[in-house]
Formats: C-alpha cells, structure tokens, sequence
C-alpha cells in the first residue's frame, strides 16, 4: 500500500477540488476488509476475530497486532499502514488455549511503545484502554469455532515509577512478580507511599514466586 500527500495551490477553486485521500479512508473497514493473520499457535481450528477502534483517523500510522500466549510466547504479527477509525482483525488457526490480545498504533515508526502512540489490549476502550491493568484473557478450545473480541485503543500513558511523587496507587506502575509457570502478576495496592514504592513479590498460587521488578513504562507483562 502507497500512501502520498497531495498537495495543491491556495488559488485551486475549492468547488472542483479533488476529496482529500485521507478523507475518503477515515472509515472503518469492512469485517470483509479484516487484516486475516493466521497463526502458528498450537494446532487448531478457532478464530479470533474483531473490530479494534482507534481515537481518531489513524493518518498513516503503522498498526501492529500482538498475540501473548500465556506461558508460552508472545507473536508480533504483521505491521500495517492505516488510515481509518478503526482495524479489523481475524486471527485463525489457533489451538487450545489462553490468549491476549493488542495492538500497537505506532506514530514514528520505531515499533516501541512510546509517546504519541496509541495501543492497549482487550478489553479497553478509545476512553480507557487497557494498557496497565483491565486486560481481558480469550480462552479458545481449538474447535472449529469463532469468538468476536472487539476493543479500543487510546493513547500510551506511562504512570510512575519507584521514587516518583503519587497521589493514590493508581498513579504508580507498580511492582510486577514473574512465577516459575511462565505467567506474571501484576501489583500496585499500596505502591503510593508519598512517592511510587517497590512492593514484596505477590503470590502466584499454586506457582512459585521467582522475582520481582518495577512495571515497565507502558505495562505489565502478560
């Protein structure tokens, strides 16, 4: 896909003046139109499939799906350009599992979450994107069998770290604790103590805790 800026002179009559590509694209696309990923996630015949909305037209920026695999691998699939309100999505081939997903729409190209760029995970909204805490596990049989996920993304906000002034928990990343079965859990209550502080590892159930960190900047592992 070419995307090209056009541009044309102030004195052009505004009457016969082609619409701005931009323009004719900031829609969403058709679930005919979705961006159909499949998957070398286990062996399977279920699909995961839905409408991601963005905050805005997406200008070009390059959206890049992500599917975590709990315990096993986290798969970064496809990078696209978009122009549109929103992205669609149908992930196929998956087998028996637990999965999360996200996506990344990336304002400067360098494939990293940072400022300017939009993203979260399922189930977040346009308002209140899942990029902290709020996500939401799709769980699939490997049957021949669809589940529809649709979410929002908004843009990427990097709460505090250890050592930074807080008000409630809720401004502070907080402390997240890897357990030896390959999942993470995630904790903040009490992180604000005046200033964002590190916590003691959380419990992983009937796993085992094997160590801790700060959250990273823009969200938990999964």
């Amino acid at each position: 896909m070419t995307l090209c800026a056009c541009g044309g002179s102030s004195d052009d009559p505004a009457p016969d003046a082609a619409p701005r590509p931009d323009a004719a694209a900031a829609t969403c696309p058709a679930a005919a139109d979705a961006f159909d990923w499949p998957l070398p996630v286990g062996t399977g015949d279920s699909v995961i499939s839905g409408r991601i909305d963005l905050p805005e037209v997406s200008s070009g920026r390059i959206a890049s799906l992500g599917v975590w695999v709990v315990g096993d691998q986290i798969l970064r699939i496809s990078d696209q350009p978009t122009n549109t309100t929103c992205v669609r999505y149908r992930l196929s081939g998956l087998g028996a599992g637990t999965y999360y997903v996200d996506l990344l729409v990336d304002a400067d190209g360098d494939l990293q979450e940072g400022p300017g760029d939009w993203g979260g995970f399922y189930a977040g909204t346009t308002a209140a994107p899942a990029l902290h805490d709020g996500f939401v596990a799709i769980t699939v049989d490997g049957t021949a069998t669809e589940t529809v996920a649709d979410f929002g993304v908004g843009p990427y906000a990097c709460l505090g770290g250890y050592g930074d002034d807080c008000t409630t928990d809720a401004d502070c990343r907080g402390t997240e604790t890897a357990c030896d079965d390959g999942t993470f859990v995630r904790s903040d209550v009490g992180a604000c103590q005046g200033v964002c502080t590190a916590l003691p590892a959380a419990s992983c159930g009937d796993a085992t805790a094997s160590s801790t960190r700060e959250v990273p900047c823009y969200g938990p592992s999964i």
